[in-house]
């Protein structure tokens, strides 16, 4: 009898295996994705529109107490089984408030039972003893909102919550649950982001902090970072990136002063922004986007029972995935010794108007709008 053949997957998965002596992995082979990874490494799953609160700089307009829109759980369920045999890392589950989704639960199940990691976030409205059992069972990492000290976070997400938040993070922490506050980096709140970095410090987690996009109520409200915001910015900068602070800050690079050259070695063509060449966004409409922060323009259609989470990402069914790869930043990114280049393009193509311009994310913008009182002292910082 002639010997069996083994398909070229086939072949390499049997000399992994006889290498590494694992048995329990699987080999991954996806067609490759010109100027992206094979298969979306994370995909920023937004759940439901159903929130407790109405944060006036929510990332939608449509969040709140009396909306129900929620994604279709067969449509949700198919497309975490697909990721999960295309070799999708992560998923992040959004909203709204994530955990008012009806299948929450049965959606982290299956995701888990894909090998695929799992990370939420909540305004803390949520929580009871069935989450924390949950999110301890299936080992989800989780974020927990706050937007400044106590008088000017009730202000935007609503009496009571600044005390349920800390009190939240504190039995996750105790619980053994990987936690982390979450603040957004805005106009109206940048002065107490210091304070909150040493309430985090205190407890004993990292604070993540993000720029908040011009879309969504943000946009409407006005809440974005703007230049007249410099001379506060740069205090910002000096601050989180102190020596003792910076173990309890996650920052995105635009925020680290000194940015380790080696990031860039472990991206796709050394690009910040994983639109489109590492993540993928749907929301509760079932919409496909390379980011939810690029709006409408960028919009790649819905998923549906005949159509696949890989069609969006190889360009089958639109062209958005392709527009976002071939997006340049400024020409004086190139020639900047910072590694930050092309990170958020929402922040120059929303905000500015044009990806040809800086986005207030930009320390070297930022820096030609800083009073020359600030300026002097943030160029001697640099030069200690």
């Amino acid at each position: 009898m002639a010997p069996k053949r083994l398909s070229k997957s086939k072949k390499i998965e049997k000399e992994v295996r006889k290498l590494l002596s694992i048995k329990n992995f699987k080999v991954i082979i996806n067609e490759p994705v010109p100027n992206a990874y094979s298969a979306p490494f994370k995909v920023y799953m937004d759940l439901t529109f159903a929130c407790q609160a109405k944060c006036p700089f929510c990332l939608y307009t449509n969040t709140g107490k009396n909306k129900t829109q929620s994604l279709n759980w067969e449509l949700c369920k198919k497309t975490i089984k697909e990721a999960g045999k295309v070799g999708v890392f992560a998923f992040k589950f959004g909203g709204g408030e994530p955990l008012l989704y009806p299948y929450f639960w049965q959606a982290v199940k299956i995701a888990r039972q894909n090998n695929i990691f799992v990370s939420t976030s909540t305004n803390s409205y949520s929580i009871t003893n069935k989450e924390i059992r949950m999110l301890k069972k299936y080992h989800v990492k989780i974020s927990v909102s706050i937007e400044g000290l106590k008088k000017n976070d009730e202000k935007l997400r609503g009496e009571g919550h600044f005390d349920r938040a800390v009190e939240t993070v504190k039995t996750f922490k105790n619980e053994g649950i990987d936690v982390r506050f979450q603040t957004n980096v805005t106009s109206r709140t940048i002065k107490e982001i210091p304070l909150l970095v040493e309430l985090a410090k205190k407890i004993g987690v990292k604070i993540k902090l993000r720029y908040i996009k011009p879309i969504g109520r943000a946009g409407i409200n006005n809440f974005s970072l703007k230049f007249t915001d410099a001379d506060r910015y740069l205090k910002l900068i000096t601050f989180l990136n102190r020596k003792d602070i910076l173990p309890w800050v996650d920052l995105d690079e635009s925020l680290m002063l000194y940015q380790p050259k080696e990031i860039s070695l472990k991206l796709y063509n050394g690009i910040m922004c994983g639109a489109a060449n590492r993540t993928l966004h749907i929301n509760p409409h079932g919409e496909v986007r390379p980011c939810i922060f690029l709006g409408d323009k960028f919009l790649a259609g819905k998923i549906n029972i005949n159509n696949s989470l890989m069609d969006f990402w190889r360009g089958k069914n639109s062209s958005a995935f392709l527009k976002v790869r071939k997006l340049l930043p400024p020409k004086e990114c190139f020639n900047c010794e910072r590694i930050c280049f092309n990170e958020c393009p929402s922040l120059r193509i929303i905000g500015r108007g044009s990806n040809k311009k800086q986005g207030v994310n930009c320390l070297k913008e930022m820096m030609r709008h800083a009073s020359p009182n600030s300026l002097k002292e943030f160029r001697q910082l640099l030069n200690k």
